[in-house]
């Protein structure tokens, strides 16, 4: 009996660690994987602070310190600093490798430099994930060398978010729950931002993403609440009382800009707003706020300009748009230096409508926010909610003429229509000439008069150089091309990007924006210079695998479900960069993607 007793307890063991070992050779399903809720992840800076004198180099390391093991699968860093004081020299990446196309390197210190922003994007290239375990001391993800130019004191602070595998697999972005600022020399004016840094938040996941920071006038009666991928803020039994959810100091902006929100829904019986504001940080009478209104009961959308002192002087509002509390409406508030664009977006297909231009808006640094009020007597509650915020940083660039005649000399017969242009254009990922099975692709091209809303569509083969700048002719059949034009631009397996000038530029990947059309057309041979578009001072992002106009589940699950394959129609859907796998590097540049999700309108 005691022999039988041992041998069941020798099988059970076995049994066990075999199941444990299967686990975790082939689904890893026993290692931390996920963040839940309570626990937090944290950015640490060793040393804590540094004293160089000039001409100094100086060193710092910024280390991942979670209060539970996690799966690290990508990271974001973005540190601001002072660049009349310091520089950056080099970097050294610790964890994983450098993003292609989307983290800085040593070979972008000039560009760092010259912006005083550095943006750090790993990724851990084994599709499974690094575990990162709990430390007193935390584990280094990457390490910065830095010169003093000066020994005056400053101070940063960096914005930070990790992407963490979960438990069922799939990537999760989390945001950071502390970082501290750094000092130097005693430290300084903080540096938060250089301009801005870009946000996006489609409350995908459960609880208010950290970057939020309320500010309501009756707590008690107001909250946000973040379900079913999207943000519900909701007022109760109080008249005018505001609820308000500010981007934390860590996003204030300056500068040129453009941020947009859905406003989803505004539920009340009449006198109740839903809105996006722009607020100086140090309102005064000479510093506006801009306001872009979503009003119940009347079902328009206004804007206003508002002095410090809170006098609105100036506003317009679109009229009644004939919808109901629970239609959808994106707004939008663009800064160009002092002109600042507001616009609404019905969600209909056709764009944004321009509402209205505010003119000489001082450039002071400012806090965006969303917020709804109640000013019914009869205090009734007040339900709003909101979706796809998204604030873009942009770099305003004077409209060039394209002096480029270097154009495509093969004429291709198959391409008809009174109108023929030849595009240049720059493809995320892509970096050199793929290989001859690869090295063709159908784009779509679409063409708009300003002041207009419909669209003339076509598309063209365009093929890759030795530099991976892609070429080809689109054809036309416009019977008036007087006015100015914008064009929009989407490839087979990328985001649609709308470009109003001939020869856009940008100084950073994605971040080119615009509003309105400057492109001149003429009818005849499309070698002309008016009938050459060089786009490849901006990158088309790659995402939307399945077209659908947005970057979705659907899209990432067409390259995590085919990471190793090399079969030819994998390829053609799944192989962002062209390199004749699906790897790493695919899924690296579709996870940057859903922080940009849709074709531009």
């Amino acid at each position: 009996m005691k022999k039988i007793i041992e041998a069941i307890v020798i099988l059970v063991v076995v049994v066990v660690a075999i199941y444990w070992a299967a686990n975790f050779l082939f689904l890893n399903k026993l290692g931390p994987r996920s963040k839940a809720a309570g626990e937090t992840v944290d950015i640490i800076y060793d040393p804590t602070s540094a004293a160089p004198t000039a001409n100094q180099d100086f060193t710092i390391t910024a280390k991942i310190k979670p209060s539970v093991d996690v799966t690290l699968r990508g990271y974001y860093i973005a540190i601001p600093f002072n660049k009349s004081i310091i520089k950056v020299k080099s970097i050294a990446y610790k964890v994983g490798v450098t993003s292609a196309d989307l983290g800085n390197t040593t070979a972008d210190i000039s560009t760092i430099n010259q912006n005083g922003l550095l943006e750090i994007n790993g990724e851990v290239a084994n599709g499974i994930g690094q575990i990162i375990p709990v430390t007193t001391t935390g584990t280094d993800l990457v390490t910065i060398t830095f010169t003093a130019l000066a020994t005056t004191g400053t101070s940063f602070q960096a914005d930070a978010k990790m992407y963490l595998i979960s438990s069922d697999g799939t990537i999760t972005e989390t945001g950071i729950t502390a970082v501290p600022k750094f000092d130097i020399n005693g430290g300084g004016t903080l540096v938060t931002a250089i301009n801005c840094i870009p946000f996006t938040d489609t409350f995908s996941v459960a609880g208010l993403n950290n970057f939020w920071s309320p500010a309501s006038t009756d707590a008690s009666s107001s909250s946000m609440i973040v379900a079913t991928g999207s943000a519900n803020l909701m007022l109760k039994g109080k008249q005018g009382s505001v609820n308000t959810f500010y981007l934390t100091d860590t996003k204030t902006v300056k500068g040129d800009f453009i941020v947009e929100v859905l406003l989803k829904n505004l539920i009340a019986s009449s006198d109740a707003n839903l809105q996006l504001n722009l607020t100086p940080v140090a309102p005064s009478a000479s510093n506006n706020s801009i306001r872009i209104v979503r009003i119940a009961g009347n079902q328009v959308i206004s804007a206003f300009n508002n002095l410090g002192t809170g006098t609105a002087v100036a506003q317009a509002s679109s009229g009644n748009l004939g919808i109901s509390q629970t239609t959808p409406i994106k707004v939008k508030i663009e800064r160009t230096g002092t002109k600042v664009n507001t616009y609404y977006d019905m969600q209909t297909g056709q764009g944004y409508t321009l509402l209205k231009t505010f003119d000489n808006v001082p450039d002071v640094e400012s806090k965006v926010s969303i917020s709804t009020s109640s000013f019914e007597s009869t205090y009734p509650n007040v339900t709003s909610v909101i979706d796809d915020f998204a604030l873009n940083c942009t770099t305003a660039t004077t409209t060039t003429t394209n002096t480029n005649t270097n154009t495509n000399t093969n004429t291709n017969t198959a391409v008809t229509g009174n109108v023929k242009v030849t595009l240049k254009l720059k493809f995320q990922g892509i970096g050199k000439k793929p290989a001859d099975s690869q090295n063709s692709m159908v784009v779509k091209v679409s063409l708009k008069k300003e002041g207009t809303t419909t669209k003339v569509d076509s598309q063209g083969t365009f093929t890759a150089d030795v530099s991976g700048v892609w070429t080809g002719t689109v054809g036309f059949n416009i019977a008036d091309i007087s006015g100015k034009w914008l064009a929009y631009v989407k490839g087979p397996q990328h985001l649609q990007k709308k470009a109003c000038d001939s020869a856009p530029t940008e100084t950073k990947a994605g971040t080119y924006s615009c509003a309105n059309g400057n492109i001149t057309l003429a009818i005849g041979d499309h070698t002309t210079v008016e009938h050459s578009f060089n786009f490849t001072g901006i990158t088309l992002l790659v995402g939307d695998l399945d077209q659908s106009g947005v970057v979705d589940s659907v899209d990432l699950g067409l390259v995590k479900n085919n990471l190793g394959k090399k079969d030819a129609a994998i390829l053609a859907k799944s192989d962002l960069n062209r390199d004749g796998v699906v790897d790493t590097q695919d899924f690296s540049l579709i996870l940057a993607a859903l922080s940009v999700r849709t074709d531009e309108q």
